[in-house]
């Protein structure tokens, strides 16, 4: 069974006092991930994003376990950004 979430910063917890590109998301319910985790869409706008050792990391929370993604230092294009990541 698949099961899709969408995360929206517009959707975070206190919109109006809190960054949209720096927030937490808690899920209502619990998600169990049997095997694996992927990502189907990311929706960025469209701009390059330089990527530096000040914002080349994010954590994924599952089940009290962080799981630390790190991106190469890189200037990336929305297209590369999305394979990048998928990658991952």
């Amino acid at each position: 069974m698949r099961k899709y979430i969408l995360l929206d910063s517009k959707y975070r917890f206190d919109p109006n006092n809190s960054s949209s590109v720096n927030f937490r998301y808690y899920l209502q319910h619990p998600i169990i991930i049997k095997s694996y985790l992927r990502l189907k869409y990311l929706l960025l706008p469209r701009m390059n994003y330089l990527i530096n050792n000040s914002n080349n990391t994010f954590n994924i929370i599952i089940n009290n376990n962080t799981y630390t993604i790190t991106l190469n230092n890189s200037n990336y294009s929305p297209q590369r950004l999305c394979d990048t990541l998928i990658i991952l």
